[in-house]
C-alpha cells in the first residue's frame, strides 16, 4: 500500500533559536540564558551558550536542510538578538542581518522560510520589568513583530506568532519564576500568583491578535503572506467508561487546546464556556474580587481582534494520554499543580504503549490518536487549515548513534495516520514538519535527548554534523511525496 500526499503538500523540518543558535554573547539575554545558569535547573547542567552554534554555521546548516529536500524550514527569531533590551529603542543590526541572510540562503535553495516570532526565549530585560504581566507587554511584542514583518517579510510568506502559549503560560511561568527579584510588578505577581498562567495566556492571545492585525493592515497587500499560531495538543482517551473520566478527558483537551484555540478559531470567540464556568465558580468559592478573577475577560473590541486572527493552525503533536478525574485527596493536594486541580484531571500512560525513545523517555508511540485530534479540530473549528509544525522523537539509547530506526518508525507510523486523517477523514492539513534538523539543547533535558536528523558532536570544537539514517529516509519520503 502507498501513502501519497496531496499535490503541493509542504514538507518541512524545524529548529528554534535558543536550542541551536549559540552566540549568546552576541545578543541580549533571554530568560533561558539566565535560567540555565542557575545550578540544578537543567538535568546535565548544560546551557545554550554555544548549542549547535548555528549562528556561525549558517551556510553549512542551510546546505544540510537542502540535502534533505524539504520545501519549507521552520525556525524562530530570538527576540533579544534583534532587540537586545526587548524594545524597539535598541535594534541590533547584526542580528537582523543574520536572519536576513538565513532567509536569503533558504530562498536561494528553493526552501521557504517559516518564521516563529516567539519560541519561549523572552528577553530578560523585559522580564525584569514585569514580563507578560506588564501593561506594555502587548505593545512590546507588537513592536517586535512589526520589525520582523518589515525586515524579513519580502522573503517570508508564512509566519507563526507564538509556539505553544499553553506551555509558555503554565510551564514557562513556573520554570522561569523568580528570575527577576527586581520586577516592577513583583507585588502584583505575589497577589495574583494563583491566576498568573491565565493572565499570561490572556496577554499572549491579545499580543497574537494585535500582531495579526498589524500584518493584515500594513503588510499583507504587498507581501502576500499568511500568519498563524502553533498549538500544543495531546489527545486524551478516558481512562475508563465512567462519566467522570470521560468528562476529565474532555477537560484535558479544553484546558490545553481549546483555551487558546477557541478565542481565535471559534465563530463566537472568547474562552470556552466549560472553562469559564468552572473558573468563575472557583473564583466565587475563593471569594475573589472581579479584578482578581482567575480567568480574565475579553472586552468586545479585544474579542473581535483575536477572533479570526489566524490563517492556519500550527499543531505540535507527539503523544497522547489516558486521562482520569482526580480523587478528593488529589483535589486538595498542593503537590498537584493548579492546572490539574482547576480542570480536575490527571494524565496517565497505558503501560502497553510502545516506549519509542527508551524506558526513561516521556515519549511513547500512539500514532492512531493523531487523526482523533485532527478530527476534533475539524469538527469544533470548521476544519481550519492545519500545519503540523512539530512531530518527531528522540534517539533510542540502545541504538547505534547514526542508526535512528526508532525515529524512522515513529515518523512513518505518524505519517500513515496523518494520511488517513487527510484522505479518509477530510482534515485540512497543509504540511508536515519533522522535529528536528539537528541534535540540540532540549530545554531542561539539556543534551540528554537527541531529536535531530543530524548528529552533532558536542565534543568536537567544530561541532561536526553527521547525517543519521533518517536523513536519507526523509529525503525519499519527500521525493515520493509520501511513503
Amino acid at each position: 500500500m502507498e501513502w501519497r500526499f496531496p499535490k503541493g503538500f509542504a514538507w518541512s523540518c524545524a529548529t528554534s533559536a535558543y536550542q541551536v543558535e549559540g552566540a549568546c554573547d552576541e545578543k541580549g539575554q533571554s530568560v533561558w540564558d539566565v535560567f540555565t545558569h542557575r545550578p540544578g535547573n537543567v538535568i546535565d547542567g548544560s546551557n545554550g551558550d554555544v548549542a549547535c552554534d548555528s549562528y556561525h554555521h549558517l551556510e553549512e546548516d542551510v546546505q544540510l536542510i537542502a540535502a534533505i529536500g524539504v520545501s519549507h524550514y521552520r525556525f524562530s527569531v530570538a527576540w533579544s538578538r534583534v532587540l537586545p533590551n526587548g524594545t524597539i529603542n535598541d535594534v541590533n543590526e547584526a542580528g537582523v542581518r543574520y536572519y536576513r541572510q538565513l532567509c536569503e540562503k533558504l530562498v536561494e535553495n528553493n526552501i521557504e522560510p517559516v518564521i516563529t516570532l516567539y519560541h519561549w526565549d523572552y528577553p530578560y530585560e523585559l522580564e525584569k520589568r514585569g514580563g507578560w504581566l506588564h501593561p506594555d507587554a502587548i505593545q512590546w511584542f507588537c513592536d517586535y513583530a512589526r520589525l520582523c514583518f518589515d525586515k524579513f517579510g519580502d522573503l517570508v510568506k508564512t509566519w507563526i506568532t507564538f509556539n505553544e502559549i499553553w506551555m509558555c503560560a503554565w510551564t514557562g511561568t513556573v520554570t522561569t519564576a523568580g528570575l527577576s527579584d527586581q520586577s516592577a510588578d513583583k507585588a502584583s505577581r505575589e497577589r495574583c500568583a494563583r491566576a498568573i498562567p491565565y493572565l499570561v495566556g490572556h496577554q499572549m492571545l491579545l499580543s497574537h491578535g494585535r500582531a495579526y492585525r498589524i500584518y493584515e493592515n500594513e503588510f499583507r497587500e504587498k507581501q502576500k503572506g499568511q500568519v498563524g499560531i502553533t498549538m500544543s495538543a495531546k489527545w486524551r482517551e478516558p481512562a475508563s467508561d465512567s462519566p467522570d473520566d470521560i468528562r476529565a478527558a474532555q477537560d484535558g483537551l479544553c484546558w490545553q487546546l481549546d483555551w487558546i484555540a477557541h478565542p481565535i478559531f471559534s465563530t463566537c470567540g472568547g474562552y470556552p464556556k466549560r472553562m469559564r464556568d468552572r473558573l468563575n465558580d472557583l473564583s466565587i468559592n475563593e471569594q475573589r474580587a472581579n479584578k482578581d478573577s482567575i480567568l480574565p475577560e475579553f472586552t468586545d473590541e479585544e474579542c473581535n481582534v483575536v477572533r479570526g486572527s489566524a490563517d492556519f493552525m500550527g499543531l505540535n503533536y507527539y503523544i497522547s494520554y489516558k486521562t482520569r478525574h482526580l480523587t478528593e485527596e488529589e483535589k486538595n493536594s498542593e503537590e498537584l499543580g493548579w492546572l490539574f486541580r482547576d480542570a480536575d484531571y490527571c494524565d496517565t500512560v497505558d503501560p502497553s504503549w510502545e516506549k519509542i525513545s527508551g524506558e526513561k523517555s516521556w515519549l511513547h508511540n500512539t500514532p492512531w490518536t493523531l487523526p482523533k485530534i485532527l478530527c476534533y479540530i475539524r469538527n469544533k473549528y470548521n476544519n481550519p487549515k492545519v500545519l503540523i509544525t512539530e512531530n518527531g522523537c528522540a534517539d533510542h539509547p540502545e541504538e547505534v548513534v547514526l542508526e535512528d530506526n526508532a525515529r524512522i518508525k515513529y515518523c512513518e507510523d505518524h505519517l500513515k495516520a496523518l494520511h488517513k486523517a487527510i484522505t479518509k477523514d477530510g482534515c485540512n492539513v497543509l504540511g508536515y514538519t519533522l522535529w528536528s534538523l539537528l541534535d540540540n539543547f532540549e530545554w531542561t533535558n539539556g543534551y540528554t535527548m537527541k531529536f535531530g536528523m543530524y548528529h552533532v558532536d558536542f565534543n568536537d570544537p567544530d561541532l561536526r554534523r553527521t547525517p543519521k539514517k533518517s536523513v536519507s529516509w526523509y529525503a525519499d519520503v519527500i521525493r515520493n511525496n509520501g511513503l
